[in-house]
């Protein structure tokens, strides 16, 4: 991140990151490193994203969109491992799982 960049804490505003959710997202939670956010959504989902922010722009890109063995119902809510190298999510289908974010 160049040194314009700014924290996750000061991000605010509405931003939209592509691609979206085909249904509303249930949780978003920023990585411990400040440069990464996941979203979980009802559409059972799980995405991680990376970002930059430079002055009123946020820049995101997709990192990863966890594909093998999904969730089969809406996913509520996920948290990251403390060193950033694996998201867990939680879903109405009565599962957690654990993911390796590369």
């Amino acid at each position: 991140m160049s040194s314009t960049n700014q924290r996750a804490d000061s991000v605010s505003g509405d931003y939209q990151v592509l691609p979206t959710p085909s249904d509303s997202a249930s949780c978003i939670k920023f990585a411990p490193s400040q440069d990464r956010f996941a979203i979980t959504a009802w559409d059972s989902s799980a995405m991680v994203f990376s970002y930059s922010k430079d002055g009123a722009h946020l820049q995101s890109q997709l990192v990863s969109k966890m594909t093998q063995n999904p969730h089969t119902l809406p996913v509520l809510c996920c948290a990251w491992s403390p060193d950033n190298a694996k998201l867990a999510t939680g879903a109405v289908d009565k599962t957690a799982k654990v993911w390796d974010i590369s």
